[in-house]
C-alpha cells in the first residue's frame, strides 16, 4: 500500500490571468489527499466528508480510498459499507472514475466519470444507463476564477445533459446541473453519485482542514471547550411510557470554576460548582424533591469519545457485555436545529448494536425513545428532545448559556431551586391550554405561583421544534394557523426551573 499526498499548486493571481484557456485546463484533479474536505446538502442540511486514508499504484492507475460509512442495508439494519464516493481510480489520462457501491440504482452500472484534462467543449460520457441507451453527457462551457470558502481558484464549470443513442435531450431533473471542479482543490460541487439517478441531490464545499477553513468536524476539544465562568443551565425530564407517573425532572445549573489542559492536548479536567433540584413523581401526591450544591469534577478526552474524532457517519465500534456497539456521527451545518436562536452547530450522533450472531447494526432508544442527540461547539452535550408517544416524553435540553459577555435563553435561579418544595407544587396545579383540540389558536392559562415570564416550546410528532414563545401574562393567545394539522407535545419552563408538559391537536 503506497500512501501519496499532494500538496496544492498556490497560483498568483496575475498568472491566473495571463495563462491560456487551454493551460488551464491542465492538471486538474478531482480528489485532493493533503486535507479533509466538507460538503453541504442543502436540503437535508447535513455533511459528509472527503478524507483519503490511502492510496494504492496498480501499474499506470490510482485507486483512492476514502473512509468507510455507516449504510442502511435494509429498512432495520444499517451496517458499515463503501464510501459515499465508492471506489476512486485515476487513469492516467485524467479520467476519474467512481463506482462500486454496494447500494445503487438499478439501471446503473456503477461507474461515473470526470474527466479532469478535458477543454472547453469537450464533451465525454459521464454516466451510462443499462435499462435504456441513454446517458448523461458532461461538457464545460466556461473556466473561470471563483470564489468559495474565502479562496480564490480557477474553475471548470461541468454541465449535465441527459441524451439518447441518437444524441436528443431527454428530459431529466439533472440538466443543467453543474459539477464544479478547482484547479487546486479537486471537486468542490458534485453530486452523491449513488442517489443521483433518484434524488438529484448534489453537494457544495463547506469547509476543508490543513488550514482549516470553513466548516469542519467538531472535535471532542472543541465540543467541550469551557472556559472560567462559564454557565450551562440544563432541564431533564422522562416520562415511563404512556402512563401519568413516574416521571422525573432534574433541573442543574453548572458553572466552571477551573480548566486544567493536558500536556498533550487530547484530554481536559474541569472543575464545575453545581446547584441541582430532582423532582421524582410516583403519583399526583406522591413526590420526592431533592437538591444539592456542590462542587464537581469533569474529564474529557480524545480516548474515551472517539465518536468525536471520526468524521460523518465514519462507523465507531466498541465491545459493551456481550455486543458491538457502533457509534456513527453525523454533521448538521444548520444551527437553528434543535435549539431555536442557538447560532452553534451540531453533532447529530446515532448509536447502533450488532449482535454477534448477525451484522445488523439497529438504532438504540434513549429512555424508551428513538432519537438522536446532539453536541454543541462550546456547549458540550448530549442534548436531545423524543416525544415518542408510546413510551413517554423525554429529553435533555440546554435552557440557558453563558459564554464571556455571551448568553443565551432564559437562566434558572439556584436559590428558587433550592426552595422548591412539595407543598408549592401541591399549590401550583397544572396549565391549562384550550380550546384542545384547537384549530386556529390556542390561550395558555397559567395557574397562581409560577414565576414569569416563561417559555413555550411546541414539538411535532418527530420531535423537531416549530414553535417557540414567551408567556409573559397568566392568560395568554397564540396563533397556530400555519401548523399541518396533527398531533404536538409541548414543554413550559418557567425562571424557577418548572417544567410542564402535555399535548395538543391541531385540526
Amino acid at each position: 500500500m503506497k500512501h501519496l499526498s499532494k500538496f496544492p499548486v498556490i497560483l498568483l493571481f496575475s498568472i491566473l490571468v495571463l495563462v491560456s484557456k487551454n493551460t488551464i485546463a491542465q492538471n486538474y484533479e478531482a480528489i485532493k489527499t493533503d486535507a479533509e474536505y466538507f460538503f453541504l446538502d442543502s436540503i437535508s442540511r447535513d455533511i459528509i466528508a472527503i478524507r483519503i486514508d490511502s492510496a494504492k499504484v496498480t501499474g499506470n492507475d490510482i485507486i483512492y480510498y476514502n473512509y468507510k460509512q455507516m449504510r442502511p442495508s435494509d429498512n432495520i439494519c444499517f451496517s458499515p459499507g463503501a464510501s459515499w464516493l465508492g471506489e476512486i481510480l485515476e487513469k492516467p489520462d485524467g479520467m476519474f472514475i467512481f463506482s462500486g457501491y454496494t447500494f445503487s440504482p438499478a439501471n446503473s452500472i456503477d461507474t461515473f466519470r470526470i474527466q479532469t484534462k478535458a477543454g472547453i467543449n469537450q464533451p465525454w460520457h459521464f454516466y451510462n444507463y443499462t435499462a435504456s441507451s441513454d446517458y448523461i453527457e458532461a461538457n464545460i462551457p466556461e473556466i473561470n476564477l471563483m470564489a468559495f470558502l474565502n479562496l480564490t481558484d480557477s474553475v471548470k464549470v461541468i454541465t449535465l445533459t441527459r441524451k439518447n443513442l441518437s444524441g436528443q435531450i431527454v428530459s431529466d431533473p439533472v440538466n443543467s446541473q453543474k459539477i464544479l471542479l478547482s484547479k487546486n482543490f479537486g471537486l468542490i460541487r458534485l453530486p452523491k453519485f449513488e442517489d443521483l439517478t433518484y434524488f438529484n441531490n448534489f453537494y457544495d464545499l463547506v469547509g476543508k482542514t490543513n488550514p482549516e477553513t470553513g466548516i469542519t468536524n467538531l472535535k471532542t476539544m472543541q465540543i467541550y471547550d469551557f472556559q472560567p465562568g462559564d454557565e450551562f443551565h440544563t432541564v431533564y425530564y422522562n416520562r415511563y411510557f404512556s402512563i401519568p407517573y413516574p416521571e422525573t425532572t432534574i433541573s442543574t445549573i453548572m458553572k466552571v470554576l477551573s480548566k486544567t489542559v493536558s500536556i498533550s492536548g487530547d484530554s481536559v479536567n474541569y472543575e464545575f460548582e453545581q446547584c441541582q433540584s430532582n423532582c421524582y413523581k410516583l403519583s399526583d401526591t406522591s413526590i420526592t424533591i431533592t437538591y444539592r450544591i456542590d462542587t464537581i469534577s469533569e474529564f474529557y478526552s480524545t480516548q474515551s469519545s472517539p465518536e468525536f474524532e471520526s468524521e460523518p457517519l465514519e462507523p465507531v465500534s466498541a465491545m459493551q457485555n456481550d455486543r458491538v456497539i457502533s457509534t456513527f456521527m453525523g454533521l448538521s451545518a444548520d444551527p437553528l436545529f434543535p435549539f431555536t436562536d442557538l447560532p452553534y452547530k451540531a453533532i447529530q450522533s446515532l448509536e447502533a448494536y450488532s449482535y454477534s450472531s448477525q451484522n445488523c447494526y439497529t438504532p438504540v432508544m434513549i429512555d424508551g425513545c428513538l432519537t438522536s442527540v446532539y453536541y454543541f461547539k462550546g456547549l458540550g452535550g448530549p442534548y436531545y428532545n423524543c416525544s415518542e408517544i408510546s413510551w413517554g416524553p423525554s429529553y435533555n435540553l440546554l435552557k440557558y448559556y453563558k459564554k464571556g459577555s455571551e448568553t443565551w435563553g432564559m437562566p434558572l435561579s439556584c436559590d428558587s431551586l433550592r426552595q422548591v418544595g412539595l407543598p408549592e407544587y401541591a399549590m401550583i396545579g397544572k396549565i391549562n391550554i384550550y380550546p384542545n383540540p384547537a384549530t386556529d389558536n390556542i390561550t395558555i392559562s397559567i395557574p397562581a405561583g409560577l414565576s414569569l415570564p416563561g417559555r413555550f416550546y411546541l414539538f411535532d410528532i418527530s420531535g423537531r421544534l416549530v414553535k417557540e414563545l414567551t408567556i409573559n401574562q397568566p392568560s395568554q393567545s397564540f396563533d397556530i394557523s400555519e401548523l399541518p394539522s396533527g398531533l404536538y407535545t409541548y414543554n413550559l419552563t418557567t425562571t424557577k426551573g418548572e417544567v410542564f408538559h402535555g399535548k395538543i391537536i391541531r385540526q
